[in-house]
């Protein structure tokens, strides 16, 4: 499976290509219905500040993972999500939990073969469990499975930075109630197709690849906060300066697969 592969590349990565690495196992798992809906049953209700809480408190050295394996695949996921959105800093956290002399290599290494490896294994587990119990969504069980497409709740809390930092701003929580986790990881995966492609077109003045990059940037920083009606705002103005840009043929699968996930999430 493509996940696993992802999974296999950051645990052997080096800690210098780990955002990239991280955000392309994040990639896979919001284009994979399946995968997406199983992460999806775990993190509803999920209350990740809490449990980073108590997997802090509990481990002497690092962090002490939830045994359960529902909170296992949230919890990491979560942390995930954290670093690639920047509300946590990946090298600040592997010096406060996985502190070693040798560096942030060995720091990262630490941690992938500690958090990683148990994530992939249970996500692996839950997803081809077909003997085992199914673990449902609601507390009184429908007759739906783990790993089938669920009701997906996008009215959730924005993921909170896990601890506390005076060096690190807390990310913006909306007053109009902010997007899950999963939300802002499709998003975000959108987003950063319109920047690859913008940024690679020879066809675009220097002016015209800078608007458009302009907006697309403040567009993925809304979305990295979570926050409705910023998300919507830029939404709007990148769709217009798109409307007036050369491109605007070649983004047409692109504009029409954003737009779709602005209805879905009800951003429209």
């Amino acid at each position: 499976m493509e996940f696993e592969s992802a999974c296999r590349e950051l645990v052997n990565t080096k800690y210098i290509l780990a955002d990239k690495k991280i955000s392309a196992l994040l990639k896979i798992i919001a284009k994979n219905k399946n995968l997406y809906a199983l992460i999806a049953n775990c993190a509803l209700g999920f209350d990740f500040k809490a449990e980073f809480a108590a997997a802090k408190t509990q481990g002497a050295k690092g962090l002490m993972l939830p045994q359960e394996r529902k909170k296992l695949i949230a919890f990491v996921f979560c942390l995930l999500l954290s670093f690639d959105t920047n509300q946590t800093d990946l090298k600040k956290f592997l010096n406060t939990f996985y502190f070693s002399p040798l560096g942030p290599s060995t720091e990262f290494e630490t941690f992938s073969h500690q958090a990683i490896i148990p994530f992939s294994t249970a996500v692996n587990k839950a997803y081809y469990a077909e003997a085992e119990a199914p673990v449902y969504v609601q507390s009184s069980p429908p007759q739906q499975p783990m790993y089938s497409t669920p009701p997906i709740n996008t009215q959730g809390k924005i993921l909170s930075k896990p601890y506390e930092d005076e060096t690190v701003a807390e990310p913006a929580v909306s007053q109009d109630g902010g997007l899950d986790m999963l939300a802002i990881a499709s998003l975000l995966q959108s987003a950063r197709e319109f920047i690859g492609i913008v940024a690679r077109d020879s066809g675009l003045s220097m002016q015209e690849r800078e608007e458009l990059l302009l907006v697309l940037e403040a567009f993925e920083q809304a979305i990295t906060l979570g926050a409705k009606k910023p998300i919507r705002t830029m939404y709007i103005a990148l769709k217009y300066t798109i409307r007036c840009s050369p491109m605007v043929r070649q983004l047409e699968i692109q504009c029409d697969n954003l737009e779709r996930l602005i209805q879905e999430y009800n951003l429209d």
